[in-house]
């Protein structure tokens, strides 16, 4: 069982690399200030058509890393544009469409191009801002941070160290000396990892959608907060059948494998009304390889919930191996109005895994274990969901020992990976009573060569999961185990000296024999009975000679 509390701790573990050579710049205001380290800080690009008189010019930047990047490495660019263009672009697939809504234009006004390069060799991925599809894959994508900020988020598929970002003016602008600023703000890349959060960056895009009334998506960025009143909208509004809307958040760095994601959502009554639960999906990815998908519905089933229009419902997800997004998606399947309010997935360590403990006799102390593939990962136990009284702190695999326990106690569990906290996690230590020992009879005294009495209970423990041990000493030091004697009762043999006997009950359940504490001895005790035959003797014996 899952208790939600301390979800997760603001500790970070990464730190941004900012690209700080700058190899060329032309046309370009201040352009130190776009390779300061600094995101508050710019340089201007500045491009200009030309006119009958003076000849117009492109404005370009070029920046390097101190360090080769490896193969998708993702690197991040802040910019600003004017003419609304990377509003448009943020929805990928979706921009040329996104442009007649928002009222920019892609093509002749203002125009950009973005290349990565190892050193000066050939661009080995580029895209222009003239065509939105090259901003719409994987590798390359305009994407926003939660307070509404735009940065260019490339990652190509081979090493490279170079990012070079050239503005340009469209042809419609051409003869009127018209120019076009474009900011940049550093390029940086991320390294590291963190297992708590919030995202990072959002974009969305869509499929099979030839018309917009609106932007598809409302307030992308609001998925990036905490907040239970922020959230974006997905929105496919009268559509046919086959199309789909969908919003991906970026994380910075991979996940850890063991790492849960929360999704938080609500859904409209129209959603709920046209069961099409199965036909929105959440997808865990890393850069353009899904690595799982689950419906709607299968994650309803999963976190056995129910889930009602109009309320926010938390979603838990562990793809199982690393990722660094996870997409949101709204396919149509029915021709009615559909919408899905998106309140953000927030990362956190994965739970931790709990070792079943073996039972425990009453008044014996339990060992609970709790593992983690995380490297330094830590557990930390309580003996409330309250989480308030801390009892210990172990490794993975390392045992935590309960105090002596009297009846089944519920512990909980908290993994704690990279200053990141999990949800807690129950651990029960299940403990047997011990049976009581109830009382025998049959204290006596025999003759040597005669049988002793049974030995009989004036008080007994029953039951199907009972059983006995009878055992015999002759100074109540040493005991040993009578064999044969699993009975309530016993048959004592004949006996050559004095004996004691006493019985321990035994109670058996989950794969655990407790046993009680023995009853009181019997003693048995014995005398040489000689018959005398002769009268003269017996006369004698008579008169206590």
């Amino acid at each position: 069982m899952v208790f939600f509390v301390f979800l997760f701790s603001n500790v970070n573990a990464q730190s941004k690399v900012y690209a700080m050579t700058l190899v060329s710049s032309d046309h370009v205001t201040a352009a130190g200030l776009g390779h300061d380290g600094l995101l508050a800080t710019k340089a201007d690009l500045v491009a200009k058509s030309n006119t009958l008189v003076f000849a117009g010019h492109d404005a370009s930047i070029e920046l390097e890393f101190a360090t080769q990047l490896a193969a998708n490495t993702p690197t991040y660019v802040k910019i600003t544009a004017e003419d609304n263009l990377l509003g448009s672009l943020l929805g990928g697939s979706l921009g040329t469409l996104l442009s007649n809504v928002l009222g920019a234009v892609l093509t002749g006004n203002q125009e950009f191009v973005v290349e990565a390069r190892l050193n000066s060799g050939t661009p080995m991925l580029s895209g222009s801002s003239t065509t939105a599809s090259q901003f719409g894959t994987d590798k390359l994508r305009i994407v926003q941070n939660s307070a509404g900020e735009y940065f260019i988020r490339i990652m190509p598929d081979q090493a490279y160290n170079r990012i070079k970002i050239t503005n340009k003016v469209g042809n419609a602008l051409l003869g009127l000396g018209a120019t076009r600023t474009l900011s940049v703000y550093d390029a940086y890349y991320v390294t590291g990892t963190t297992h708590c959060g919030e995202p990072a960056y959002t974009s969305f895009s869509a499929a099979g959608i030839i018309s917009l009334a609106s932007t598809g998506v409302t307030n992308a960025q609001n998925v990036l907060t905490t907040s239970t009143t922020d959230f974006s909208v997905l929105s496919m509004g009268l559509l046919a059948l086959g199309s789909s809307i969908e919003q991906t958040v970026y994380y910075e760095g991979l996940s850890d494998a063991e790492d849960r994601f929360a999704i938080k959502i609500k859904t409209t009554h129209a959603l709920l009304t046209a069961g099409i639960a199965s036909n929105v999906s959440v997808i865990a990815s890393n850069g353009g390889t899904a690595v799982q998908t689950k419906t709607l519905s299968e994650l309803i089933a999963l976190n056995l919930l129910t889930i009602t229009g109009g309320q926010i419902t938390t979603l838990y997800m562990t793809p199982g191996l690393p990722v660094d997004r996870i997409t949101l998606r709204l396919n149509t399947a029915v021709s009615i109005l559909q919408s899905l309010d998106f309140y953000g997935a927030t990362k956190t360590p994965g739970l931790p895994l709990v070792n079943a403990a073996a039972p425990v006799c009453s008044g014996s102390a339990a060992s609970l274990t709790a593992t983690s593939v995380t490297s330094g990962a830590q557990f930390k136990w309580y003996d409330s969901p309250a989480a308030t009284n801390l009892l210990a702190t172990t490794i993975s695999g390392q045992a935590f020992a309960t105090p002596a326990l009297n009846a089944s106690a519920t512990y909980y569990v908290q993994k704690i990976a990279g200053g990141c906290a999990s949800l807690l996690e129950s651990a029960t230590a299940m403990v047997v009573g011990k049976p009581s020992s109830g009382t025998i009879e049959g204290m006596q005294t025999v003759c040597l060569t005669r049988l002793p009495t049974l030995l009989t209970s004036s008080s007994v423990e029953s039951g199907v999961d009972i059983s006995y041990r009878w055992e015999s000493s002759t100074d109540q030091a040493n005991w040993i185990q009578v064999a044969s004697s699993n009975t309530v009762s016993y048959q004592p043999p004949m006996l050559t000296q004095a004996t004691f006997f006493r019985r321990i009950t035994i109670r058996t359940a989950n794969g655990i024999a407790c046993e009680s504490v023995p009853t009181c001895a019997v003693k048995v005790s014995t005398r040489n009975c000689v018959v005398m035959s002769n009268p003269m003797v017996r006369q004698r014996i008579k008169n206590g000679a």
